[in-house]
């Protein structure tokens, strides 16, 4: 096979030139989904299987990349929603801000909330982060729901504690954050999430850089701020659907 690469020196001098031309709205932001029991990446027989996805490691569902059990990320922004999901496995049906549609149930009933629809209506903490090692990617989406919540309010309250070297507090987007996927059972099912029980498997690593914040972060918070991420939520689903039921999700 010809080396594509080695012929591609003078494109040096051309480096970016047309990719001003797409925006936000041109692009779909990827997620980062925690692959868990009944995750059908990480089926053999499924045919959206991608090799060497296994349980209890984070997934790209753009690049397909895998991360592995552990990830550093840097918080550029965070909202709450409520995702809506079709029944038997219905996939994406509209995503809201908590409180403005009418609903049957809650959160903390056995069979959650569901829309007048009939969808189940699944309230998601949604980040908006950069990766580590991976800043030149741009945004990507990490939602944590279900027994997710806990840990999710948990990692909120330490990126509200920590203070800078000043004594002021960080900034949201100002330090890299280390989640650690672990294992969880109970006799519904098992799963993973970013902890195990009521123990929290967030740290923070360190702040970021000005470099960072100047070439990675500020574009990502300017972006936002435009209103021009519009997540696609369908990301998560495929052709097998999504068991928004099941423990974990």
């Amino acid at each position: 096979m010809e080396d594509t690469k080695s012929n591609a020196s003078f494109l040096d001098e051309f480096a970016g030139q047309g990719s001003e031309r797409f925006g936000a709205s041109d692009i779909k932001i990827p997620f980062i989904k925690i692959i868990t029991k009944g995750s059908p990446e990480s089926e053999e027989q499924n045919p959206a299987y991608i090799p060497g996805c296994k349980n209890g490691v984070f997934l790209n569902t753009l690049t397909k990349e895998i991360y592995g059990p552990t990830l550093e990320v840097i918080v550029v922004d965070y909202e709450k929603l409520w995702i809506c999901w079709g029944p038997n496995r219905g996939g994406f049906k509209g995503r809201h801000k908590p409180g403005t549609i009418e609903v049957v149930g809650s959160q903390f009933d056995e069979d959650g909330m569901r829309d007048m629809d009939g969808n189940k209506v699944v309230e998601t903490m949604t980040y908006y982060v950069l990766i580590k090692d991976h800043l030149d990617a741009g945004l990507a989406i990490l939602p944590l729901s279900s027994t997710g919540i806990g840990h999710a309010q948990t990692w909120n309250s330490y990126i509200l504690m920590t203070k800078l070297d000043s004594g002021k507090r960080c900034p949201t987007f100002g330090a890299y954050w280390k989640l650690e996927l672990q294992y969880n059972t109970n006799p519904s099912g098992s799963w993973h999430t970013i902890g195990a029980n009521k123990k929290t498997a967030v740290e923070m690593t360190r702040f970021i850089t000005k470099e960072e914040y100047l070439l990675s972060v500020e574009p990502a918070k300017k972006m936002i701020e435009a209103s021009a991420v519009k997540p696609d939520y369908a990301q998560l689903s495929d052709t097998a659907g999504i068991d928004t039921s099941a423990p974990g999700y």
